[in-house]
């Protein structure tokens, strides 16, 4: 992947092949190869008027990567499902294929059926809650894993602007719904462990967890709960400033960091709840009982803003257990 030649046949597609479609902010080749034959995805916008758009994914086909011809709409959405898809992601997971789509606002997928070049979508659901959290794109590695990442938006300190997230591995739970858990690789990178178990929280109370200033964490925690209590995690406290809260209500299945939030897709019927979380430092990625998902942009307010708390707003807390270490660099 270092040299490379221009293809003579350059432009190798271009909107003639769409004749019988008006499509805008048409790009994001997804390819792959299917029985000796190579297919590509491109996503955009089917354009009706300037009122009237709405997002469609076109599936083309190939014998050599250079002649492509359209086989057909593989799926399109409605207004309401964003004025325009982009990164579509298209793959199979077990006997069910997954459509993944970025329609200007969260992300979406759908579970479904793929049959004569054309994807029957089931439910839509958000794939991360964050609005930072932003065109995907996925892969298959040498252990046949369908491993996700997302673009997180945003920038800090230095000029920089935009960080990828956390590998993600995707599959599909015992009913067919989509599973999303960290890649086991990253356990490569604990340092320090604190363990706490069987820990009360009265209603309006907290617990100080302790600082922990290198700001690269990884905290599992396991709660039971009935099924009214708003609580969470306290962030970047100190002892002038109140820190930013991951909140949770459990009631209305509503979740809570810094600027985003949003409904949980499964609203888990066994009363335990389980948080996986990677702070690093101004990234905070959240994964709720590996169901969903919600990745959020804090920032520390000062040097000293490291401390870390559970907190319980309403309703008594039990948890069960927790887990957090510290995090070496990946470099």
């Amino acid at each position: 992947m270092i040299t490379w030649d221009k293809s003579v046949n350059n432009p190798i597609l271009t909107h003639g092949e769409n004749s019988l479609h008006e499509i805008h902010d048409w790009r994001d080749p997804f390819i792959w190869k299917e029985n000796d034959k190579w297919y590509m995805i491109l996503g955009g916008q089917e354009h009706k008027s300037p009122t009237n758009s709405h997002g469609i994914v076109l599936i083309y086909e190939s014998s050599d990567l250079i002649k492509w011809s359209l086989k057909g709409t593989l799926c399109k959405g409605t207004r309401t499902q964003g004025r325009g898809w982009e990164c579509p992601n298209f793959f199979s997971l077990g006997e069910k294929h997954v459509l993944i789509v970025s329609p200007f606002k969260e992300v979406s997928y759908s579970i479904g059926k793929y049959e004569e070049s054309t994807f029957l979508p089931g439910n839509w659901n958000t794939i991360d809650h964050g609005k930072c959290f932003y065109a995907t794109n996925t892969m298959l590695d040498d252990k046949n894993r369908r491993i996700l990442w997302g673009w997180i938006k945003g920038g800090g300190s230095g000029g920089w602007n935009g960080c990828l997230s956390l590998p993600r591995i995707l599959t599909l739970d015992i009913n067919n719904e989509l599973k999303i858990k960290p890649a086991k690789e990253l356990q490569k990178l604990r340092k320090s462990h604190l363990k706490i178990e069987n820990l009360h929280i009265p209603e309006g109370s907290q617990y100080f967890l302790g600082d922990f200033p290198e700001l690269t964490l990884e905290i599992i925690a396991e709660f039971e709960i009935k099924g009214n209590e708003i609580f969470g995690f306290g962030f970047f406290l100190d002892e002038q400033y109140v820190g930013e809260k991951l909140e949770f209500d459990s009631q209305k299945s509503k979740i809570t960091i810094g600027k985003e939030n949003g409904r949980l897709n499964h609203q888990e019927s066994n009363k335990k709840i389980t948080f996986h979380v990677f702070v690093d430092r101004s990234v905070i990625e959240v994964f709720i009982n590996y169901h969903d998902c919600i990745t959020s942009r804090v920032f520390p307010k000062t040097d000293t803003s490291n401390g870390f708390t559970i907190f319980s707003k309403l309703g008594s807390l039990n948890l069960k257990k927790i887990d957090i270490w510290t995090l070496e660099t990946i470099w």
